[in-house]
């Protein structure tokens, strides 16, 4: 089967959409909203969906704009005969038509019938989307769908293509009826033992036998666990008895040191109490001992003090007097130095006052210099002032024409020759070749060879004895191009008397002189701003006057202080001057400079040694206070103690009664460490909790004794032993039977597997064809080495993987999304390619935007394997927006165009 072409009317974006398709080869192209799906869509429909289709499907088929019913007409071949199908989608009212071209034509339900035969499926008895792409659906690759796995597996056309490897040679693996029969037998035998998934059958004899075994196997080990009860609890009493004994002697013992370190303890509490007594009157003789030892010592230390400040006052006093006579001195030789500093400073007044008066006339000088260059300025800007006012004057004069009124002029001028030239074109020209005075034309005489243009009716006169009318040609043209060359000439006549000229010639002479006056006042403004940047010159020579009248009153209050100086005649002698007097002037301060520093020095040693003498005189009072102090202080000890002798005799009775009392404390300190109280708490605590634990462990004893014992007389009423035989002897025959159940199963299930794997070996024979042909568009790609295989279950084809050299196999499902999109297109054709042997030896495969994640060099190669299909046999129809990635196909261009009616908001689901 071919398509040759199809027309789309009134289907979602289409209004009126033709397509003519190449026998072998067609790329259609157009960008997004173009609607390339949507016309394969209404191709698909056509071919598979009745025209009286009503619901939701119907509804996502009607036009975006007020039209009339979803129309879809197809022509196509197919066992060599062509047929031309129309199709009308208006609900219940739908029409189909079907015609061929020896004049046949089949209508309704017998056109659909018809059409159903030929492309190949069966009747859908309830159509929806996805129904619908299932038909074809290895021949229709839609947008976004060039990554699912393509295999058949329960699609209609799976029988159609089992035949089709049959006649390529799968045949000769079909099984005999007597195999057949021998399989079946076996199948239903392993299936007495096992479930499909090769799990143990649950109520089989197998599953029976494994149960028994089981439940015998759980009998012997309860058996077995009672026996070994039984023995434990003999066991434990006898145990539990014997730990009883050794914990009631252990106890004994434990009572008797417990009681032996309690007395211990108490023996150290009474040694406690005795050892603080004596520490209090150990404290109370020490305290004694050391009071008598510190006044003692202060006793022998107020000796020596007073010993150290007799002999430190003698050196003191005579120090003392010579400080009284230093400072004497001093004093008298810094009256003096103040007397010179003043006699020095009187001496510099004289010269600042000159220097000052000098200054002044320095000062003068200068304000009268600046001042007279400040009034040159000022007299130059104001000759560029009045220079600047004479040229915008002059320029006022001018007449009002600048460049914008002269390009104003030019333009109206311009339009006039124009309008000139066109009058002149359509006007008529006559001219006197020969003649005399005698000639007139409109009144005005010409001679010979004088010429003149005609633009209305005029007459010629000629001697008197002739007289024509001439009339131009052109109409109403000439009239309406001599009413434009008046209007155009008055408004530029208008424009010269507005701008106050007489000509076009007097314009440029007045544009030229406005430009020159306009150069020469810029520079005169130019010249001025050197002059006065700012626009402040008249401001500074105020400014300059001010300051010449302030250096002048200044210079003559300071020529009146300094007892009438004459002034300098010139800046150079007043310089001069003012060097001598700063010469002078130097040399006073300097002598005053030096006088103030002797004067500044000679009081600073006066103030040093007044000071020194008041720091000693300070030291001398207060070390004679210390002195008396200290004397006080010793004849109060002497009154207290009676003397020196008797402070001792003292001291050594307190040190006595002090060793006494340390000798006492240390004896009982001796006898609590020799106890080791703290030893003898932490054996309390490790006792108590000895005797604790033991009560604990003799409880238990007792506990476990009468717990075993309870089940002994529980247990002991049967022979354990025995019970223990019998339930052995019976796991042991459960055992051996369930042993010759899995040996029967397990032959079974081995013959089953082997016979699988045979019919498996059949299966791959049977798929090879298949597989051969997908291997071969695949090399078209990826070049040699590279295999596909493709399993048959024996009901449907599945699992296709490809594998390169002898590495791994790779499933559909674990390869990329580019390389997904090649496998498929491979598989689909080859597909196609086994089918078209039922359709006249073609069929047509869509590929809708199929290959969007393969990189454009893949596209490239791809294109070999899509030749290499229509070279087969196959239609190939592919839909892109990048037509150009197809160019070496050497496909049958076709192009939409965006001409279709959108509603608000854009085209949906194209």
């Amino acid at each position: 089967m071919r398509l040759i072409s199809a027309t789309v009317r009134n289907y979602r974006i289409h209004r009126d959409t033709r397509v003519e398709f190449d026998p072998s080869r067609t790329i259609i192209g157009g960008g997004n909203e173009t609607g390339k799906s949507t016309l394969v869509e209404a191709l698909h429909r056509g071919l598979f969906l009745k025209a009286r289709t009503v619901g939701e499907i119907r509804a996502l088929m009607l036009p975006m704009h007020a039209a009339a019913a979803p129309e879809v007409e197809i022509t196509f071949e197919a066992g060599g005969t062509r047929y031309h199908l129309m199709k009308r989608f208006s609900g219940a009212s739908g029409t189909t038509q079907l015609s061929d071209a020896a004049g046949s034509v089949w209508r309704g339900e017998e056109a659909e019938s018809r059409l159903l035969a030929l492309v190949g499926v069966t009747e859908l008895q309830r159509a929806t989307k996805d129904r619908l792409q299932e038909q074809w659906a290895h021949l229709w690759v839609w947008q976004g769908q060039g990554m699912q796995d393509p295999s058949l597996r329960d699609s209609p056309e799976q029988d159609r293509l089992i035949r089709r490897l049959q006649e390529e040679g799968g045949a000769i693996v079909t099984q005999s009826d007597a195999d057949t029969g021998i399989f079946r037998a076996l199948e239903q035998r392993y299936r007495e033992f096992y479930t499909a998934t090769g799990m143990m059958k649950a109520g089989s004899g197998l599953k029976t036998a494994m149960e028994a075994r089981d439940a015998a196997e759980e009998q012997r080990m309860a058996a077995h666990a009672a026996y070994l009860r039984l023995l434990s609890a003999i066991n434990e009493v006898e145990t539990a008895e014997a730990e009883g004994r050794q914990c009631r002697e252990q106890d004994a013992m434990l009572q008797m040191d417990h009681a032996a370190v309690s007395a211990g303890l108490t023996k150290a509490g009474e040694l406690t109490a005795g050892i603080v007594k004596k520490e209090a009157e150990a404290k109370l003789a020490e305290a004694s001992w050391k009071a008598l030892l510190e006044e003692r010592e202060r006793f022998l230390e107020l000796k020596r003090d007073i010993s150290a400040y007799e002999e430190s006052l003698a050196p003191l006093d005579a120090m003392h007097e010579e400080l009284k006579q230093s400072v004497a001195e001093a004093a008298r030789a810094y009256e003096d130095a103040a007397e010179r500093s003043r006699l020095s400073a009187s001496a510099t007044a004289p010269a600042e006052t000159t220097m000052e008066c000098i200054r002044a006339w320095v000062a003068l000088f200068a304000a009268e210099e600046a001042h007279r260059r400040i009034a040159e300025l000022m007299k130059q800007a104001e000759g560029y002032v009045k220079r600047s006012r004479s040229l915008q004057q002059d320029m006022s004069l001018l007449p009002a024409v600048d460049g914008a009124a002269l390009t104003a002029l030019r333009e109206a001028h311009s339009e006039l020759d124009r309008a000139d030239a066109g009058l002149q074109a359509m006007a008529s020209g006559v001219t006197v070749l020969e003649g005399d005075s005698s000639v007139s034309i409109g009144g005005k005489p010409l001679r010979e060879g004088e010429s003149v243009l005609l633009d209305d009716a005029a007459e010629i006169e000629a001697g008197g004895r002739f007289r024509f009318m001439i009339r131009p040609g052109g109409g109403n043209r000439l009239l309406e191009a001599r009413i434009r060359a008046e209007e155009v000439r008055s408004r530029f006549a208008s424009m010269l008397e507005g701008y106050g000229v007489a000509s076009m010639e007097a314009a440029v002479d007045a544009n030229i002189r406005r430009q020159e006056l306009y150069g020469e006042k810029m520079k005169a403004d130019a010249s001025l701003k050197a002059l006065d940047p700012d626009g402040a010159l008249r401001m500074r020579f105020e400014a300059s006057g001010l300051q010449l009248e302030d250096a002048r009153s200044s210079a003559s209050m300071s020529a009146g202080r300094s007892g009438g100086l004459p002034r300098p005649g010139t800046e150079a002698d007043a310089l001069a001057l003012l060097e001598t007097a700063a010469a002078r002037l130097g040399e006073a301060r300097k002598q005053e400079r030096e006088e103030h520093e002797g004067m500044v020095a000679s009081g600073a040693l006066f103030q040093s040694l007044q000071t020194e003498l008041q720091l000693k005189t300070e030291e001398s009072s207060l070390r004679r206070q210390g002195l008396e102090a200290c004397r006080n202080e010793l004849e109060r000890l002497e009154r207290r103690h009676g003397g020196d002798a008797l402070l001792q005799a003292a001291l050594g009775l307190a040190l006595a009664a002090k060793s006494e009392a340390d000798a006492a404390l240390a004896a009982l300190q001796l006898s609590y460490s020799n106890l080791q109280p703290r030893q003898l708490e932490h054996d309390m605590e490790r006792l108590d909790r000895a005797l604790r634990l033991n009560q604990q462990r003799l409880q238990e004893c007792r506990e476990r004794s009468l717990s075993q014992r309870a089940v002994l007389e529980r247990d002991g009423s049967d022979d354990p032993f025995g019970t223990l035989y019998a339930a052995t002897e019976v796991a042991r025959q459960a055992e051996e039977q369930f042993r010759r159940v899995e040996q029967r199963a397990r032959a079974t299930k081995l013959l089953y597997e082997l016979y699988r794997e045979e019919q498996a070996l059949d299966a791959r024979r049977f798929s090879r064809p298949l597989a051969e042909k997908i291997t071969g568009y695949l090399c078209c790609m990826f070049g040699p080495g590279l295999e596909a295989a493709v399993d048959y279950t024996g009901k449907s084809f599945s699992n296709i993987r490809i594998q390169r050299g002898g590495t791994g196999s790779i499933g559909f499902s674990g390869l990329s999304g580019g390389m997904k999109e090649q496998v498929a297109a491979a598989v689909r054709l080859s597909i196609a390619e086994l089918l078209a042997e039922g359709y006249g030896g073609t069929l047509p495969v869509v590929f809708d935007d199929a290959f969007t994640n393969t990189d454009p060099q893949r596209v490239q190669l791809l294109q070999r394997m899509l030749d290499r299909a229509a070279s087969q046999g196959l239609q190939i129809i592919i839909l892109s927006c990048n037509p150009g990635e197809y160019s070496s196909l050497g496909a049958t261009p076709v192009s939409l165009e965006v001409t279709a009616h959108r509603e608000e908001g854009g085209e949906r689901g194209l």
